[in-house]
């Protein structure tokens, strides 16, 4: 009987609202509704700015500026701000023209008018934004907005920004801010911005148009960052950690196991990227390596990286410094046969290396033989050591820390350098060492494994 009798003033105030001049935008305080058009603000509840809305099952109005609620939907004309909830969607900026002319509506676009929405939106399904939010949107599916956002999306499927983002978008599927992103994007399965990234994705799936970093033109203090299984960009002056990587202009840092860039010297600071991987397509400043050491009698390497530093110019020397700066990965095998210190098997490994070497400067002209001349290389290692032809099961990793120093040897028919270095080793294992040097390593057993430290030597042949 009650919600007979609910119902039944809701009708006789609609009614009512007939004989109400039609004025635009009139303030309510309070307004009570089950449907569009059945409520405290009768049929014309578009015309209405309310201060706190409930609606039994949908809302619609020009605005709410505090609270509104609504078992179904909340369908606002003009703005909103506050609070938002509805089972269903929170919709801003539908039938925003309704009952203009022409002329009044192509006056507003000029003057600028916007259907905005700051505060907390929360939805079940969807939250829809006309033009901008500044606050928060929550939805269980999608949050839509077409221009820009400042603050926080999450949502149970996607977000999607027509323009700008400056906050955090959260996301099971994707998010998109279609012309920059400046915050963090974290989703499941993709991140995309077709412009300007600053800030963080993190995705199976990165993808960006520009990201900033110090070597960006301008330079930018803030350094865009993507983490994902995939990364994509155009130009890319920040870093990418991924299993694949790839970047059309890369001037600044990817990690991964395949990196794809490309890097065409400049003219202005001469600064360009850093590929780390075990490949790098688009490789520049290569070497190849075959030398000995105090453990393994035969080792061949074989680099891909990047000049840091080369310039457009017809040498490649940078334009300031003492050195040409070649940022390397190297790939290491090693190999010493059974006869060398009466082993029984054959001993092998294979490895991972990164290497700064610098050649020297002398001057700008691609003719001077000077330029080149020598070179310091300093680096990292890693190898896994086995024996005899089987790759071994269990931890035996060599690591090395080295620093080489260079000349070149030139003839009439070839021009290599000739070097040495010295090196700092650590090998970790499960079992007592077989490639430590007996008289100068220094050992720790605990329970579980084997340390052996030791300094060693690296004379052989470097080709450029």
């Amino acid at each position: 009987m009650k919600n007979y009798l609910i119902v039944g003033l809701l009708i006789i105030v609609t009614f009512k609202s007939y004989t109400q001049p039609k004025k635009r935008f009139q303030n309510r305080l309070l307004q009570i509704g089950l449907v569009p058009g059945v409520g405290t603000n009768g049929i014309h509840s578009g015309w209405f700015v309310n201060k706190y809305s409930l609606n039994i099952f949908s809302g619609f109005s020009a605005a709410n500026r505090y609270v509104e609620i609504a078992g179904i939907s909340n369908l606002n004309t003009q703005y909103a701000t506050g609070i938002q909830l509805a089972g269903i969607a929170n919709v801003v900026g539908s039938n925003t023209f309704l009952n203009l002319t022409i002329g009044e509506e192509r006056a507003q676009i000029r003057e600028g008018f916007e259907s905005n929405m700051t505060g907390i939106q929360v939805a079940g399904l969807l939250n829809l934004i006309r033009d901008n939010v500044s606050g928060i949107q929550i939805s269980g599916g999608l949050n839509f907005v077409h221009k820009g956002t400042r603050g926080l999306q999450l949502a149970g499927l996607s977000n999607m920004v027509g323009s700008y983002n400056i906050g955090i978008q959260i996301a099971t599927l994707y998010n998109v801010a279609m012309t920059s992103s400046s915050g963090m994007q974290l989703a499941l399965l993709s991140n995309l911005t077709n412009g300007e990234m600053q800030g963080i994705q993190i995705s199976l799936l990165n993808k960006a148009w520009r990201i900033n970093g110090k070597n960006s033109d301008p330079p930018s203090k803030i350094t865009g960052w993507q983490i994902g299984l995939v990364n994509l960009a155009s130009k890319m002056n920040g870093l990418q950690v991924g299993l694949v990587n790839r970047a059309r202009k890369m001037r600044g840092t990817q990690i991964g196991l395949i990196n794809f860039y490309s890097t065409a010297p400049n003219k202005t600071h001469g600064k360009n990227g850093t590929p780390i991987g075990l490949l790098n397509f688009g490789s520049a400043g290569g070497h190849q390596r075959a030398y000995t050491t105090e453990t393994f009698f035969y080792n061949f390497e074989f680099t891909t990286g990047n000049c840091y530093n080369c310039t457009n110019t017809k040498s490649g020397m940078p334009l300031t410094g003492d050195y040409l700066i070649m940022n390397q990965n190297a790939l290491i095998f090693s190999y010493n046969p059974a006869s060398l210190r009466s082993s029984k098997d054959p001993q092998w490994a294979i490895g991972y290396g990164f290497e700064k070497v610098r050649y020297n400067k002398n001057s700008m002209s691609a003719e001077d033989p000077r330029n080149a001349k020598k070179f310091i290389s300093y680096g990292i290692s890693f190898k896994h050591v086995s024996f005899k032809d089987a790759i071994a099961d269990h931890l035996n990793l060599l690591t090395s820390i080295d620093l080489e120093y260079g000349r070149k040897i030139r003839n009439k028919l070839f021009t290599f350098y000739l070097y040495g270095g010295i090196s700092a080793n650590a090998f970790v294992s499960n079992e007592v060492s077989p490639i430590a040097p007996e008289n100068i390593s220094y050992n720790i057993t605990s329970a579980e494994f084997n340390y052996d430290f030791w300094p060693g030597y690296e004379v052989g042949v470097h080709l450029r």
